[in-house]
């Protein structure tokens, strides 16, 4: 069984919760799991199995019109953090 990667995608573009919608459906396309996106923090967090090249995902987010900034491994979010860096 592949690893499973916990990620962080940095997004620009998105704008609304229509454009988290495809964002997070451009990325079960490739196989992620635990999606969630938001266009307030202009991030995507997801699971990923280790296989998957960086530019297969980048390339999914920029399909549907978005532009990938940086895929980095994801930091566990903190409950009640609203500052952006914690999740």
């Amino acid at each position: 069984m592949a690893e499973v990667r916990r990620l962080r995608l940095r997004i620009q573009g998105m704008s609304c919760a229509g454009c988290e919608g495809h964002v997070i459906r451009a990325l079960e396309g490739i196989g992620a799991t635990e999606v969630s996106a938001s266009y307030r923090r202009g991030e995507a967090r997801f699971a990923l199995p280790g296989g998957v090249a960086e530019s297969t995902i980048t390339a999914a987010v920029r399909g549907v019109g978005y532009r990938p900034l940086a895929v980095e491994d994801a930091v566990p979010a903190v409950d009640g953090c609203g500052c952006g860096s914690c999740g």
